[in-house]
């Protein structure tokens, strides 16, 4: 199952958990910082005034469920390949890039820095992600490769909705 867990006490950064539940178990922390300019959207509160903790956290939830739906999108309409995007950072875009296997997905860990989270939007992400000149590599943490995982498109949807629930269901 992948999942996808959020730290509603920071500010941002550090606060996505990327979580692989199966052989080998993988965790990934990123940034939610640039999710709203991924998708566009600007906090609901009133721009007179500083927004409130829980405002800035209803938001951080409603970032992560979006692009869980997001999610849900790409591999709902996903033919060969196809990339999630996970981590947009200033520097780079980390994807889980999922290629078309026998039983499901091969599912790995990619990273290009040839698209930056700053300033990339979800309207045809797809289309840049998949050109060649993307130049995506294989993302490494304490410069080990990831690993390689097949996921059935249920069990990819299912934890996606795990996590979803999880998210609305914060108090």
């Amino acid at each position: 199952m992948v999942r996808l867990l959020i730290d509603d006490f920071s500010n941002g950064h550090d606060d996505l958990f990327l979580k692989i539940d199966t052989w080998p178990s993988e965790i990934r922390i990123a940034d939610s910082y640039f999710l709203s300019d991924f998708f566009q959207v600007r906090g609901g509160w009133d721009e007179s005034r500083p927004p409130t903790e829980a405002e800035v956290m209803q938001f951080k939830r409603d970032m992560a469920v979006k692009l869980l739906l997001f999610w849900i999108e790409l591999v709902e309409t996903a033919d060969d390949e196809t990339y999630l995007p996970f981590d947009l950072s200033d520097q780079y875009v980390g994807a889980m890039h999922l290629k078309k296997a026998w039983t499901g997905y091969a599912t790995t860990l990619k990273v290009t820095p040839k698209l930056y989270g700053c300033g990339e939007i979800a309207d045809g992400f797809i289309g840049r992600a998949r050109d060649g000149d993307a130049n995506w590599q294989a993302s490494t943490q304490f410069n080990i490769p990831a690993g390689e995982w097949i996921f059935s498109k249920q069990h990819l949807i299912e934890g996606f909705q795990w996590s979803i629930d999880r998210i609305r269901a914060l108090p």
